[in-house]
């Protein structure tokens, strides 16, 4: 007597009921790893054409007693699939938690409404090219090993994509959604293409990690990207998305625009500098067109070192800082070499050179640790930073140097308020005057831009 043993209580019934026999359903659940070798990076299943005849057979018979119903095929474990074999279309298939250990191609195939792909796992191509799904789709917590297509598919219907794993390229492009997709928590491990695609409805990235991603001339209106994070070859940990997850800076421009439409201003911030990154980076192109092009590399090379596109007041701070004691080097320099005239002006002040050049220096690198952080955000930085400047206060002791005049000095001449004024700081080096306090004004706005981006509502 038959045992009938199976997860999948449809396919058992029907072995109960002497439908199919026990070799027709073992041969359905058995592990197919064992049917196919490796020969040249491809799969060789030559030497399992008989068992593949044995499971199309049974598997085509299972279909036959089916028709009637809502197709339950849970837990069957697949060879290489092909769906021109069969009869599926227009009928709500539940292929969770299957195994598909082959290529798998669904291309031009139109299911039902309900139709589940719960915790399916593909260990091989998938091709879901020109499908239709004319209902809501269930595909969470699916595992795709190798490359997916759903070129120029439709979904009619709600679909869910939750928790997936696309652990190899994944193509979305030109699709149409019709209503909610979703792909909350779901791993982009390679390549995620979705140029051309339409979302009508809802489209969710939330918590969604991410390899390289393209959404040139994607369409959505309602969409919530919250929290979107950098696949770190990690399935469970991401981390801050840097310019190299972006195929293009459409991807982060189209991305900003929607949070910005939304008032959703830190987010913006965000990708508004990974979109200028790219940017800068089109620019550095030698093959590139654009008009004005080293102007604008220019502005931007000013831009991300300063302020990073005017979202981060921190580095701003830092930097006006830094030039500070880069212009007193300059200005020691000049009064050294006799340039700067002291027109008997109570006002200037000579620092001798060679005393407060290593005070300045020691500054400049404790300084210049704290500016390396705003790019690395590595704390181990500061705990650098801060003995470098506690040592230019030993200096400055052990040589008997004033640093509160030293620093204040620093102040007045980078002070850029009445910069084209009579100023006898700088007689005799008026030419170092206009350089200086030109750049700090530009450093001042580019502080003040980064700190209202920072603190804005809308």
């Amino acid at each position: 007597m038959a045992n009938c043993s199976s997860k999948n209580y449809t396919i058992k019934e029907l072995c109960k009921a002497g439908m199919i026999n026990q070799a027709e359903l073992d041969i359905l659940f058995e592990d197919k790893k064992s049917w196919y070798t490796i020969s040249n990076g491809k799969e060789d299943w030559d030497n399992s054409k008989d068992k593949i005849t044995e499971f199309t057979s049974a598997f085509s018979k299972v279909l036959s007693y089916m028709k009637t119903q809502k197709m339950d095929l849970r837990y069957i474990h697949f060879p290489h699939f092909d769906i021109d074999k069969y009869n599926l279309n227009d009928n709500s298939v539940i292929f969770s938690k299957c195994i598909f250990e082959g290529a798998s191609y669904f291309a031009g195939i139109r299911l039902g409404a309900n139709s589940q792909f719960f915790k399916t796992i593909f260990n091989g191509e998938v091709d879901f090219s020109h499908a239709i799904f004319t209902g809501y789709v269930n595909f969470n917590e699916a595992s795709f090993a190798g490359e997916v297509f759903f070129y120029q598919s439709t979904f009619n219907g709600n679909v869910d994509f939750n928790q997936a794993t696309f652990k190899d390229d994944v193509d979305f492009s030109e699709t149409q959604f019709d209503h909610q997709a979703s792909f909350k928590k779901t791993i982009f491990c390679n390549y995620a293409n979705f140029e051309g695609a339409t979302f009508a409805k809802k489209f969710s990235l939330y918590n969604a990690k991410i390899k390289k991603f393209n959404l040139l001339n994607t369409f959505f209106d309602d969409t919530n990207l919250l929290n979107i994070s950098a696949y770190n070859n990690d399935l469970e940990n991401g981390k801050v998305l840097t310019k190299d997850n972006f195929v293009n800076k459409e991807t982060a421009r189209l991305i900003k625009g929607h949070l910005d439409s939304h008032n959703n201003i830190t987010e913006s911030n965000k990708y508004f500098a990974l979109e200028q990154e790219l940017y800068f980076d089109e620019l550095k192109d030698p093959n590139s067109t654009e008009p004005n092009r080293w102007q604008t590399i220019t502005t931007l090379f000013l831009n991300k070192y300063v302020s990073h596109f005017g979202t981060d007041w921190l580095r701003s701070l830092i930097v006006l800082i830094l030039f500070g004691y880069i212009v007193m080097i300059g200005y020691m320099a000049f009064d050294h070499i006799g340039w700067l005239v002291d027109d008997k002006d109570k006002s200037v002040i000579h620092f001798n050179l060679y005393q407060y050049l290593p005070l300045t220096l020691t500054m400049i690198s404790g300084w210049g640790f704290l500016y390396r952080y705003t790019f690395t955000k590595d704390i181990y930085l500061i705990l650098i930073a801060i003995p470098f400047i506690v040592l230019a206060f030993f200096i400055a002791d052990a040589n008997n140097l004033e640093i509160r005049t030293f620093t204040n000095y620093i102040v007045q001449i980078t002070n850029p308020i009445g910069a084209f004024k009579d100023v006898e700081l700088y007689k005799g080096i008026e030419f170092y005057a206009t350089i200086v306090r030109i750049t700090i004004a530009v450093m001042i706005y580019q502080f003040i831009v980064a700190f209202r981006n920072n603190t804005r509502r809308s």
